[in-house]
């Protein structure tokens, strides 16, 4: 006797080729190409794709990074901070 049932997908996530949603994607290809280097424009787009990549733990991870190599003040890194998730705020708002 057979019967049918329906095919399990067993549960994986492999961070690469399931990335769910279009704003995580977007968000590894903003990280993927951020140029290595210490520019402000470097800084923001691998900030910002981790950010829209949902990986807060890099972000707080480059956060710290960079306050304790004391390549930016407090000030700044939070003044950057600010602008960036701003100019998330309107490019996920463009996106969606």
């Amino acid at each position: 006797m057979y019967r049918k049932v329906d095919f399990v997908r067993p549960p994986w996530y492999d961070d690469h080729f399931d990335i769910p949603t279009e704003r995580q994607r977007i968000g590894k290809t903003l990280t993927m190409i951020a140029m290595p280097g210490d520019d402000l424009l470097s800084r923001g787009s691998l900030l910002v794709g981790w950010a829209v990549y949902e990986k807060l733990d890099k972000v707080v991870e480059l956060m710290s990074q960079w306050l304790d190599d004391g390549a930016m003040s407090s000030a700044v890194t939070a003044s950057m901070v600010c602008t960036q998730l701003f100019r998330l705020s309107i490019f996920t708002s463009l996106l969606l």
